[in-house]
């Protein structure tokens, strides 16, 4: 799935955005990748759902069904009346 230099720079600028809002000073990986998947699921939910099976190191289908589902949960909560 191509990703053009705007949709790139966005999800970049967002997660240095939110890792500077957690102001730790250190930036663990796992802050890095929350905010990474964070901004991925904004941008492009096939991409979060790849990203979040190495991330995660899903080990089966189960794995992918349940994130699709949280997903689809997040719309749900996010769309106007």
């Amino acid at each position: 799935r191509p990703v053009n230099g705007e949709q790139l720079d966005r999800i970049v600028e967002a997660v240095m955005a939110g890792i500077q809002a957690d102001n730790q000073g250190v930036v663990s990986s796992k802050l890095f990748a929350a905010q990474a998947l964070a901004q991925l699921r904004e941008e492009d939910e096939i991409a979060s759902v790849r990203y979040a099976s190495v991330h995660r190191r899903f080990h089966d289908v189960e794995d992918f069904i349940q994130e699709i589902q949280d997903l689809a949960k997040r719309r749900e909560k996010t769309k106007t009346p």
